[in-house]
């Protein structure tokens, strides 16, 4: 048997990875504390995502 909170609680951590907290939690009624806290645990911010594609547009001719 799948144990669907297991289930959802890992999605909620892949997704914190690609999207922006605050629109994250807005679309999904989530509040945003509780969406942070997945992110935070998931090891992955936004801002690392922003600075990663800053740094590509740095060194883009």
């Amino acid at each position: 048997m799948v144990d669907t909170r297991a289930a959802r609680l890992g999605t909620l951590h892949e997704l914190t990875k690609l999207v922006p907290v605050a629109i994250f939690a807005e679309t999904l009624g989530y509040h945003p504390t509780t969406i942070e806290r997945h992110s935070i645990a998931s090891g992955a911010t936004y801002a690392q995502y922003i600075g990663a594609l800053t740094v590509g547009a740095d060194s883009a001719p």
